[in-house]
Formats: C-alpha cells, sequence, structure tokens
C-alpha cells in the first residue's frame, strides 16, 4: 500500500472563509500547503497500519505500507520502484482524495485516463549587454524563452488521444536597462498513453532548441520527472464492490473515475503488473471547498474513515 505525502509550494488562504485558517490549522509553512490531501494519504496509512497492527494474528501475507514523498513532479515513484521494494509483491493498493467533488462515502474502485507526464526544468543562457549603447552586443535569453513559450503552447493536439502542456515558472531578466543574459522554464507534458506523452515530449525539446538558436543563445534542459500511463486491474473493480458491502463507512460504489491528470504512481502499479500481480487506483469522495492545487483547497476528514475502512475491508476479504 502506497500513500503520497508531499505539500506544494502554494500561499495557504489565510482568510476565516478557509476552515483551515478559520479553525487554526492553517500551514505553518507559510508558502507551503498541503493543496492536493496528501496530508490526509498520510493519515489513511497511519489509520490502516493500526488496522493491521491489531489484527496481525488474524492476517496472512507480508504487508508493506509506503509513505512516498515527491510524487508532486511524479520524481518519487520510481526510485521507490529502483531500491526494490515493489519486488515479488501480488497486490497493489492505492488511492487518492477528492479528484472532483463526492459526498463522503462515495468510493471509485479504479481509476482511467491517469495521464503520462514528463516534467522538464529548462535554461537559456546568453549575453548581457548595456541596453542603450550595446544592445547589438547581448544574446537576448529573455526572447529567446519568450518565443519558447508560444511555441510551445502552440504543439498540435495529438489526435489519437488526449494531451497536454503547461508552462508553470518563467524567470528572466535582472533589470530593465539590461539584455537578459538568463532565463528558466518549468513546464510539464501529459499523454493519455505514454507513446502520446513521448510525442508531446519530443516536440517541446524541438522548440526550445529552435528558440534558442533563433536568438543565438546556449540552452540547457532536464527531465525531472516522469510518470507513466496506467489502469487498474479489472480483478479489484469485481472485488472491491464485494469486499465493502458490509463497510458501515462507505455508502456508494463506483467503477471507476476518470483522472485526467497525472500520478508517479503509475510507475509502481506497472511495476507489480509487469511482475505478474495486480494494482489498483481508487478515489475516496469527499466535497471539495476548491479544486485541487488552489489556496482554499480544503476536503472533508469524514473521507479518512471511508478510506481506512475501504483498504481493511479489501484486506481481509477472502
Amino acid at each position: 500500500m502506497r500513500f503520497d505525502i508531499d505539500a506544494l509550494p502554494i500561499l495557504e488562504e489565510a482568510d476565516a472563509v478557509h476552515l483551515p485558517a478559520k479553525e487554526g490549522f492553517r500551514s505553518r509553512n507559510e508558502g507551503m500547503m498541503h493543496a492536493c490531501g496528501h496530508d490526509g494519504h498520510a493519515t489513511i496509512g497511519l489509520g490502516i497500519a493500526h488496522f493491521i497492527a491489531e489484527r496481525k494474528e488474524e492476517l496472512k501475507g507480508t504487508y508493506t505500507l509506503i509513505f512516498q514523498p515527491a510524487e508532486e513532479g511524479s520524481r518519487g515513484a520510481n526510485a521507490v520502484v529502483k531500491k526494490g521494494w515493489l519486488d515479488g509483491v501480488d497486490q497493489f493498493l492505492s488511492g487518492h482524495l477528492g479528484i472532483r467533488p463526492n459526498p463522503v462515502g462515495t468510493l471509485y474502485s479504479g481509476s482511467t485516463h491517469i495521464l503520462a507526464t514528463t516534467k522538464i526544468d529548462a535554461s537559456f543562457t546568453g549575453k548581457t549587454a548595456h541596453a542603450g549603447m550595446e544592445p547589438h552586443v547581448g544574446k537576448n535569453a529573455l526572447l529567446a524563452a519568450s518565443s519558447a513559450v508560444l511555441n510551445l503552447h502552440s504543439i498540435a493536439p495529438h489526435g489519437e488521444g488526449a494531451t497536454r502542456l503547461n508552462v508553470g515558472r518563467f524567470e528572466a531578466g535582472s533589470g530593465r536597462n539590461i539584455v537578459p543574459g538568463d532565463a528558466f522554464l518549468q513546464f510539464e507534458t501529459r499523454g493519455i498513453t505514454t507513446e502520446q506523452n513521448h510525442y508531446m515530449k519530443e516536440e517541446a525539446v524541438r522548440r526550445l532548441e529552435g528558440a534558442a538558436l533563433m536568438y543565438d543563445v546556449a540552452i540547457d534542459y532536464a527531465i525531472v520527472g516522469e510518470g507513466l500511463a496506467a489502469e487498474t486491474d479489472a480483478y479489484f473493480l469485481e472485488k472491491i464492490p464485494k469486499a465493502t458491502a458490509s463497510s458501515h463507512y462507505i455508502t456508494d460504489v463506483h467503477d471507476r473515475m476518470e483522472v485526467n491528470g497525472s500520478e508517479d504512481v503509475t510507475y509502481m502499479m506497472q511495476h507489480v503488473q509487469e511482475q505478474g500481480g495486480l494494482a489498483c487506483y481508487m478515489i475516496f469522495g469527499t466535497p471539495l471547498a476548491a479544486g485541487h492545487h488552489h489556496k482554499r483547497f480544503d476536503w472533508d476528514e469524514g473521507a479518512l474513515a471511508v478510506a481506512v475502512s475501504a483498504l481493511a475491508h479489501i484486506l481481509a476479504h477472502e
């Protein structure tokens, strides 16, 4: 079982309209916020750990609980897989709070449309110069990066399925009278399949290199995170509604939800499946005060009992 635990570089809402601010449990770290529910995921992991500890004489088999850092940016799961912690695993359970608003008590047995993704950092290096006396001597990294941003967002969508691209950060220059010699971008690509994300990544790199060539600056880029496409096994789509039927906390079980986002848990799912094991990614329903990655994001803590109950019933079900 895997539980992601990281936060996001977002300044959390301080106004009392935001329940965590009103009740005094807003983030203590300014500029960092659990804006995706991972604090809840960590809590769910502790809850199921307590369940296993209390019933270890009744349960059979070996149980591994992974509290994974660095899901945001798709950097953590692949490292866990490479450490060998998922070698020989028969069944892999994971999930997420929210995604879309649902009443507490709602459970989705699996997920579809977990998009493959690539996270890229790109640095343009030109040459600073006096903007009045020697503009012709400078090599404008800001213009190169600006051209790259516009052209990245003009990549043609793939005709065989959904693709995405977003430039989320752009830094350049040091003063109004200086030709900018440096610029930095952080962006991501996504695709409904690993192949379609590869198309987006290749097109993105081509545009980075083209913009650098056009403005005669150097380009250096790095792949800083990646995620694959993956699907929940049909075994769990059949098992979970039966296993959770006696839960007092789960009132409504659905088959699958379309995520249309990315999750590096796919590295773990694929690794288990390639070895002949089975994997699932559930969704635990909750109302949402605002969308994921928003400064007012919040979820209903009643969903914690739903998630722990679902995992416990799956473990105990014959």
